[in-house]
């Protein structure tokens, strides 16, 4: 289906938020590697209820895909996703600002920061406009950022329901920025820190939440 979008019509290379639901896969893709972005206006994506897919983005080499101006990625209810984000599509977003990701049991990281070669140079902070974060019903999450990492533009976190998260991209100096982060007081306590100063600098921002 989004091979057919992307490339047989060009009434759609304008297309900025799609929404996608409740179909087993997005490709595979046969016979359409390009160099071109088919997509170069798309701002916000969709996704619902993906079957069979590992990574949530996995489009960027057949379609010629680049997400340049990807400001939004919102999913929910995949059943096999294990991350979200690959490592040779990391360095097109530098535009998004929010991403919330639901119901995904079987995640368990956000990024995948090694490449099938082994390289691991990735951009620091990863996202560098990310403002929003909502993270719930991921049971299986483990882990959203590197060691000692921080997202200085990050105003909103949410982590709800996925007890297996224990670092935050989060120090000092995102007392400056950070407006709230909301979750259950028992995720909150268990939390891993670099020191206790970060902890009790950001604890004026948490905001207990309790999961029904």
């Amino acid at each position: 289906m989004l091979e057919y979008l992307a490339l047989n019509s060009k009434g759609f290379s304008g297309l900025k938020s799609p929404t996608i639901k409740e179909c087993d896969s997005l490709g595979p893709f046969r016979g359409c590697a390009t160099q071109h972005d088919q997509l170069p206006h798309l701002e916000e994506l969709h996704l619902n209820r993906i079957n069979n897919l590992e990574c949530v983005l996995p489009l960027d080499a057949p379609l010629g895909l680049r997400f340049s101006r990807l400001r939004v990625i919102n999913l929910s209810s995949y059943r096999k996703l294990i991350y979200l984000i690959p490592y040779d599509l990391i360095p097109y977003l530098i535009n998004v600002e929010q991403i919330k990701v639901f119901g995904c049991r079987n995640l368990e990281k956000l990024f995948e920061y090694t490449s099938r070669s082994g390289r691991n140079v990735v951009p620091d902070p990863i996202l560098p406009k990310l403002r929003i974060l909502e993270l719930i019903g991921n049971h299986g999450l483990r882990s959203i950022c590197r060691e000692k990492e921080s997202w200085h533009s990050l105003e909103k976190l949410k982590g709800i329901n996925c007890n297996q998260l224990m670092r935050l991209p989060l120090t000092t100096q995102n007392a400056d920025t950070i407006k709230e982060i909301r979750g259950e007081e028992q995720w909150w306590s268990r939390l891993e820190w670099d020191d206790d100063h970060t902890k009790s600098t950001l604890l004026p921002f948490f905001q207990s939440y309790r999961y029904r």
